[in-house]
C-alpha cells in the first residue's frame, strides 16, 4: 500500500440469509482492510441493507466493490460519497458524575451538543448522542474524563 488511504462508505443490498455477513467480512479480511463501522437493517422481507465504513486506497476499494458485486447473495453495491451523503450515528454514553460540580459540567456540555438525557442517578448520567460520527467524537473528547461506558451504533448513511 502506498499510504493514500481514503474513507469509503458502501451501501449493500443483500439477501437476508445466514452467512452473508461472514462472507462479506472475509473479503475485507483477506485484503487486510479494517472495517470501521458495520450497520445492518432489514429493508423488506428477506432483504437487508448493510452500510460499511472503511479506509483504504481507491484502487483497493474499487476491487473490493467488484468482489462484493460478484457475491451470490449481494443484490447491489453502491458507493456513498461522504461529502454528498447524510451520515448519522447513535451513541449511548454513561458519564460518571461524582459530585454536583461534575454533574453540572457534564449536563452543560450535553445540552450544548443537543444530547438527550435518558437516565440520571447521583453518581452518573446516561445520555443519547445522535449525529455525525465526528460530532459524537467531539462530545466524547470534551467529556473524556467523565465517560466510562458507551455503545455506538455504527453509521447509517444515505446519498443526498
Amino acid at each position: 500500500m502506498s499510504g493514500n488511504t481514503v474513507a469509503f462508505i458502501l451501501s449493500l443490498t443483500v439477501e437476508d440469509k445466514p452467512g452473508v455477513m461472514e462472507r462479506i467480512s472475509r473479503i475485507f479480511a483477506r485484503r487486510s482492510i479494517n472495517i470501521d463501522s458495520i450497520t445492518v437493517g432489514r429493508i423488506s422481507p428477506g432483504v437487508s441493507r448493510i452500510i460499511l465504513s472503511f479506509k483504504t486506497e481507491p484502487d483497493e476499494a474499487r476491487f473490493v466493490s467488484s468482489l462484493l458485486r460478484k457475491m451470490f447473495l449481494v443484490k447491489s453495491v453502491d458507493r456513498l460519497d461522504p461529502d454528498n451523503s447524510v451520515t448519522r450515528e447513535l451513541a449511548i454514553v454513561k458519564f460518571k458524575t461524582p459530585d454536583r460540580e461534575a454533574k453540572l459540567q457534564v449536563l452543560k456540555v450535553l445540552d450544548e451538543m443537543g444530547a438527550r438525557i435518558l437516565y440520571t442517578e447521583l453518581s452518573y448520567i446516561i445520555a443519547e448522542l445522535t449525529g455525525s460520527p465526528s460530532r459524537i467524537d467531539e462530545v466524547l473528547s470534551k467529556l473524556s474524563s467523565y465517560a466510562f461506558e458507551f455503545a455506538r451504533s455504527g453509521i447509517a448513511a444515505i446519498n443526498l
